[in-house]
């Protein structure tokens, strides 16, 4: 299950990349927000399954598969979530910045 972590921080890594040369940002900075948000919330959603199913059952239970198969699309859905956010706010900003240059 790492390698679809690495996977997945590859795939984070390249579209925040590609974001920040399209908007003439940092690419490390948002490369690294990108991946540090992915991994957040891969790392957050894994320990409130692995409460939840240990909770609901009442037995401890912690099978990595059944925990990544819901945290990974959860912590990409996050990320994606992000990246839309800063999309729009570097739009807002050019926006902002072709209305001074008349």
């Amino acid at each position: 299950m790492e390698a679809i972590i690495i996977i997945g921080v590859l795939f984070v890594g390249y579209h925040f990349l590609k974001l920040s040369q399209r908007f003439f940002k940092n690419p490390f900075i948002y490369i690294g927000i990108g991946i540090l948000v992915l991994l957040l919330s891969y790392y957050i959603s894994t320990l409130v399954m692995i409460m939840f199913l240990n909770i609901g059952l009442k037995f401890p239970y912690s099978n990595t598969i059944i925990t990544n198969c819901f945290s990974i699309p959860f912590a990409v859905f996050i990320s994606g979530i992000t990246y839309k956010g800063f999309e729009r706010k570097f739009k807002k900003e050019n926006k902002i910045n072709e209305i001074g240059k008349d």
